[in-house]
């Protein structure tokens, strides 16, 4: 313990030393997170402009432009354009949606036959495209229902009751679970947390052994860990494992409630997997930093690691649907195992028990990687120490 204290101190004066590493430590994770907390604050997308061309022109087409118009997702900003004319517009997406109307709509409605609506939608953003597509949907069958109903009463003499029967006669009621709303906040904001927080403990890992020697103070931290390569590991991955342990904290206690993103797991389980989180990526880190002579080659490795690393972590495309030689690349990468386990914490109310397995490969992969350093580390001392006796 004592030795750890020394390193300890050590890192902590080192740090405060150094403005750049003092800003990447205490001020970029927590700035990181309010920065990509404000892009998402909104949680909900709203007023996505469209265009509108009514050729009925009927009350019936207006009630429907109506209900499009009162709600939050839609703003109408073009009425009585053609598709051709607004191309350009959808093309550089002025507007995402186009609803045709077609002439001789209501007549349809009124003798109870089929009556269609076309809508074009921009793809080029399909979070956009399938909103659209589904909050217009929603509306269509609302107006449509009610049409119907109004139209065989009047013309065939049904009752209100029958004619919802026949008008509707299958009901589905959905029940959303977790995250109702679909609020991007609530998906995106968490996960880009977390794989920011984990480019920076990549980095900070990365840094840990290669600077020493690049500095050439890798001989006093060796003697203040009384020549142990495990006493250098445990002051030096120690000191930033609580600091890092500590930004998670006011993450889970700050900015979570900031952005009134909730955590519906328990709190306990959120920080005691955090941290072996914490553990391994600085670890991870640790490997680039004893295996790579020079911090810049750590650096790309941390860059070829951390780039892609939250793409391909299954957060928001299934693991299960990439290539095979991606999945494994993926499931050697921290922040996968992670991820997926800390949203059935925030998100799905998950225990322990539901997170077991991701704990088990957070586990199996930090093995692996204090390993690989303790043997890496051990070839670069003896190296090391063998130049200094031939220097004397």
């Amino acid at each position: 313990m004592k030795v750890f204290i020394e390193i300890l101190k050590r890192e902590i004066s080192l740090i405060f030393a150094n403005m750049s590493l003092c800003f990447l430590v205490f001020v970029f994770p927590l700035m990181y997170g309010l920065f990509l907390g404000e892009i998402y604050s909104e949680k909900i997308v709203k007023k996505i402009p469209i265009a509108v061309y009514d050729k009925d022109n009927s009350k019936l087409s207006r009630l429907i432009l109506n209900y499009i118009q009162s709600s939050r997702t839609f703003n109408i900003v073009s009425k009585g354009h053609t598709l051709d004319e607004l191309k350009p517009d959808l093309r550089r997406e002025n507007i995402i949606a186009f609803l045709d109307i077609p002439k001789g709509f209501q007549n349809k409605i009124k003798k109870i036959e089929p009556a269609n609506l076309t809508m074009f939608v921009s793809g080029s953003n399909y979070m956009l495209a399938n909103l659209t597509k589904t909050e217009m949907q929603t509306i269509i069958q609302t107006v449509s229902v009610g049409t119907k109903m109004q139209a065989m009463g009047k013309t065939l003499g049904i009752p209100k009751q029958k004619a919802l029967s026949i008008a509707n006669p299958i009901s589905i009621e959905m029940v959303k679970l977790y995250n109702p709303w679909f609020n991007y906040l609530d998906f995106l904001g968490p996960g880009f947390w977390m794989a920011a927080l984990h480019q920076i403990m990549l980095l900070l890992g990365c840094l840990l052994i290669s600077r020493e020697f690049e500095r050439g103070t890798f001989d006093t931290l060796f003697k203040m860990a009384r020549g142990s390569v495990w006493y250098l590991f445990l002051g030096k991955v120690g000191t930033y494992f609580l600091i890092m342990l500590l930004t998670f904290i006011v993450y889970f206690i700050a900015v979570f409630p900031r952005f009134d993103v909730r955590i519906t797991g328990s709190m306990f389980t959120m920080i005691t997997y955090s941290a072996l989180f914490i553990l391994c990526s600085i670890c991870f880190g640790l490997v680039l930093s004893t295996v790579f002579k020079r911090s810049i080659n750590g650096l790309k490795g941390v860059l070829l690691v951390g780039a892609p690393a939250f793409l391909i972590s299954g957060y928001t495309w299934p693991l299960e649907s990439m290539p095979p030689l991606i999945q494994w690349i993926a499931k050697c990468i921290p922040i996968t195992p992670y991820i997926n386990g800390y949203r059935k914490i925030y998100d799905e109310e998950g225990t322990f028990l539901e997170i077991l397995p991701y704990i088990d490969h957070l586990l199996l992969l930090t093995i692996i990687c204090i390993i690989i350093s303790y043997v890496a580390m051990k070839i670069r001392v003896k190296k090391y120490l063998g130049s200094l006796e031939t220097s004397e």
